[in-house]
């Protein structure tokens, strides 16, 4: 027959293994964890998407609005980040915002319950009178899957 003083050490490996468990279960399901292996989608290089810019009379005006499609190519879950490179030829090659520019870039992810899909809005806007011009984007989609990527100008 075993004494309660005797089970100590057993009680102490059991509570050691079941909190390396839980805190293996939260890192897996957290925002932190990712594959080791990122795969990156990108389209070489060619620009993604491009487009005429309209002109502006004034500041806060939106000139395009792009929707980003990511959708894995197993049909899985997956994490995803993005990274745009626009070029406007009326300004620097590639163009930077900041923040005191005539052109504003807005961009973020769109929360929605699919995750076998990542959606990204990407707005151009007018800071200040602007002529017309044309711009070329390209995105950079990095996730934890092979992924299909598709682009629609709603403005």
């Amino acid at each position: 027959m075993t004494s309660r003083i005797n089970q100590e050490p057993q009680n102490k490996i059991v509570e050691d293994i079941t909190s390396l468990d839980v805190a293996l279960r939260e890192l897996k399901t957290g925002i932190q964890y990712t594959e080791a292996r990122m795969y990156e989608y990108s389209s070489a290089n060619s620009y993604d998407i491009t487009g005429a810019l309209a002109s502006s009379s004034g500041g806060n005006q939106v000139l395009a609005t792009i929707l980003i499609t990511a959708t894995s190519a197993d049909a899985s879950s997956f994490l995803s980040a993005f990274m745009p490179e626009l070029w406007i030829p009326n300004t620097s090659t590639p163009y930077h915002d900041t923040l005191a520019s005539n052109y504003q870039i807005i961009y973020n992810k769109i929360i929605t319950d699919d995750t076998t899909k990542m959606q990204y809005w990407y707005t151009i806007g007018a800071r200040n009178a602007v002529s017309a011009s044309t711009f070329y984007l390209k995105a950079h989609i990095y996730s934890t899957a092979p992924v299909t990527v598709t682009y629609v100008r709603i403005v």
